[in-house]
Parts: structure tokens; sequence; C-alpha cells
């Protein structure tokens, strides 16, 4: 079959691709380039018009107006009443009117959303008006004869890839559900014709700038993939929720800061199965690589990070418990492509406005809460708390040892880009990939 076929080429060319994709990953970036586009329109996202064919895409795909209601941590959300969730915190209360929230959407988050347990997202972009102005949108960029410059175009293609994999996963179980088969039919097709578009050289992709060394630089990330800055990824079980999340577009990858250098850096991270020994960890870091679909329609890594999430211990001088803080960062497509040197993140800190999640394996933006009704909106911190308990020390990797028979906690080569590597192998097996990859 030539989808096996082309799954042996992909494999192959991800170990020949895997040196110029980790130099991007690893080394300084020098020779900052100049901004593709200058605009002060929070819609200009991909160019300074905000009628741009990419910019209407971005919006019917990311753009969203709900209604929401807020934690007591918002004022502005009185009066509040007291709410009981499974994933929440027992004391948390939620604002009894719903309050109007509009999100354009330039974060590290999926189109079509709310996509977890619900196809609204995915059914917004089938009705009439959006279903019409998306496939134009569509269209006219596929009629462009100019080529866009690599960088747009990856972060383009990522975007439309998460929308093809939504609309191919809902597509067989709500076709028959008073929705017109035909036009996602249509969909597909076209955004399979402008991924395949899109795609950049390999020449392309090793040109491309490591966006988490820029921003390593300019707003003192942790340097995860300097050998010499003491972070250590590792791997427990090779299986994730937020690689399966992401539709095996992105890899999750996750890295352990000791506060000591280790003697034995293996004896270390096996050390801290079953959470013990945390007041030995100075911090925990998870960092999403994106993938991209090169002109040859194989699956490749690469240099592009969409966000990356640190817990920072508190040095209790050896003392228990210990407890933690937390930062993240998200790529804005905007800012990389008008600020080249700035690596595109936005900072946020533990009381940055967040939603609450309905499950523990969900991962996706805006979700229904279904004793609320509605997405609730709370500080970073309590979402971060729904997974990784009050303290924020519960590391997700150790908290399956119980599966039976627990296998060595690895250590990976960081510069081989393992983790991207692994996930991309599992995407091409997938049927999603399959029908992208059909005239």
């Amino acid at each position: 079959m030539r989808w096996l076929h082309l799954v042996k080429l992909a494999i192959t060319a991800l170990l020949v691709t895997t040196s110029s994709c980790t130099r991007q990953t690893t080394a300084t970036n020098s020779n900052i380039p100049q901004p593709l586009f200058s605009s002060n329109d929070p819609r200009a996202v991909y160019a300074a018009d905000p009628n741009d064919s990419w910019n209407r895409i971005f919006r019917l795909l990311f753009t969203r107006t709900y209604k929401v209601r807020m934690s007591s941590d918002f004022p502005e959300g009185a009066p509040f009443v007291a709410f009981k969730h499974a994933m929440a915190l027992p004391s948390l209360n939620i604002s009894r009117a719903t309050f109007e929230r509009t999100e354009i959407g330039d974060r590290a988050i999926d189109p079509l959303y709310p996509s977890f347990f619900t196809g609204a997202g995915y059914k917004q972009i089938l009705t009439d008006s959006a279903f019409a102005e998306f496939k134009q949108a569509l269209t006219d960029s596929l009629n462009e004869t100019k080529t866009r410059p690599p960088l747009a175009r990856a972060l383009m293609q990522s975007d439309l890839w998460a929308a093809f994999d939504s609309i191919f996963f809902f597509y067989p179980k709500e076709a028959t559900a008073g929705y017109l088969p035909e036009r996602e039919q249509q969909l597909l097709r076209l955004l399979r014709q402008l991924i395949k578009k899109l795609a950049l050289t390999s020449e392309e992709i090793a040109s491309l700038r490591s966006n988490y060394a820029d921003a390593a630089t300019t707003k003192n990330l942790p340097d995860v993939f300097s050998s010499r800055a003491g972070w250590i990824e590792i791997e427990l079980l090779s299986r994730r929720l937020h690689d399966n999340s992401a539709g095996f577009r992105r890899a999750a990858r996750v890295f352990i800061k000791p506060r000591k250098t280790p003697s034995d850096p293996a004896a270390f991270v096996e050390s801290l199965k079953y959470h013990e020994h945390l007041e030995d960890v100075e911090a925990v870091g998870l960092v999403v690589q994106n993938l991209l679909l090169n002109n040859q329609e194989q699956i490749v890594p690469s240099p592009i990070i969409s966000e990356a999430q640190f817990r920072f211990f508190k040095d209790n001088k050896g003392a228990k418990p210990v407890d933690a803080f937390v930062k993240q960062y998200e790529l804005s497509r905007r800012l990389l492509l008008t600020e080249t040197g700035s690596g595109g993140f936005v900072e946020l800190n533990e009381k940055s406005a967040a939603y609450l999640t309905q499950s523990g394996n969900d991962y996706s933006f805006m979700s229904p809460i279904r004793e609320a009704d509605a997405p609730v909106l709370v500080p970073l911190r309590t979402r971060c708390m729904q997974c990784h308990f009050k303290s924020l020390t519960t590391m997700m990797t150790y908290s399956i040892h119980y599966v039976p028979p627990v296998p060595t906690v690895k250590i990976l080569n960081v510069a081989m880009n393992d983790r991207a590597l692994y996930v991309a192998t599992q995407k091409a097996l997938r049927e999603d990939y399959r029908s992208l990859l059909s005239p």
C-alpha cells in the first residue's frame, strides 16, 4: 500500500533530517532577521492587512466569543456561589452570572474549540455563513501566486493541520447527525491541498530559527536544551496524553533540573519515582515541539516550540513538604512574525487567566464545565492544581508507576530529538495522516 511505503520513507527521512533540526533547536541564533510585517491591529496575525486570506482563515478557526463564568479570584464576576466540580478545588466559588468573553486565539491552542467531549467548535465552521467564508478564504489562499516566508508557512501549516485533524475526527460521528457530509468533504479537500502547498523543503526547515533559543536570550527562559544548564530530559512511558491530545502533530518533552548536579543522573531520575526526594528537584518543565509535513509528505521535527510550562520548586533547605510556583510561555504567531528575534512567547504567571479542565485528560481550550454549564475562568495556578495538586509538585510522568511492570526512567539525548522522532513515527501510522496524503 502507498501509505505504508510513505511511512517507511518518513521514518528514514526523520533520521536523515534530525541533525539539521537539532542544530536549529540547540544552537544560539544570530543575524536576527527583519519582521515579516508591522501592525498594531490584533486581528493582523499573519499579515498587516486584517482581510488577508490567512488572517481570515485564522479568525474563522480561532477567534471565538463565549459566555463564561468567573471564579471569585476575579472580583468583577460578583456575586459568587459555591461550586463543586470533580477536578476543582473544594473551596472554589464561581460567578452566578455568565459574562461574554472574546478570545482572539493567538496562543498555544488548537482551532475549532471547544472540542473536548463536544463537537461545538467543529460545528461552527459548518454553519452557512462560516462555511462560505472559510471555503472562500482557503480558495483565495490556494490561488495565491506569491510565496510566503518559510516561518509563516510553518506556522500556518500547523494551524491548518490541526483543523484538518479536528474535522477528520468528528466527521464520521457527525455526518449522520443532521449535518451535510459534503461540507466536511469539501473542507478536508481544500485543507489537504493548502497544507501540501505550504510544505517546506528540508533546507527551508533547517533554515528556521529556534524560537526557543531566541526566547532563552530575550526572555530568560530556562535553557533546557543546553547541556551546560543542568536540565535532564526524561521518559518513563513512551505514550503521553499531551501527544495524543495534539493528534501527534506536536511532541511533549519532559525535563527535570536537579537542585545539585548528581554524580549519577540515571540514579537521580529513578529515585524520583513515587514522588520521593522532591526536595532535590529545582524545577520541572514541559516543552512542546511542533512537527511539520515537508514537501516530500514526510513528518519531520521542527525547531518551533509552541509552549513551555515550568514549575519551580521552592528551596526549603531539605525540609518537607515542598511547594512550587508556575510560569508558562505560549507562542503568539503575531509576535513571532512581527518581532522575529523575540521567540514569540507570551509569559503567563500564576494569576493569569486560564480555564478549568473537565477531566484529567482534558488539554483543550475553553472546555465547557458540565456542572457550571459554561467554561470557567480561573487563575493559571488553579488550573495547574487540577492535575499537579495544591503544592504543584506532583509530576505526571511519575504518576503511572503502578502499571506493572514498572519501566526504568530513560534519559533522552536532547540533541537527537528523540521525543519528536518517536511522536512523528506514531503520527505516520494514524488514519488521519493517511487521509492527509490522499489526492
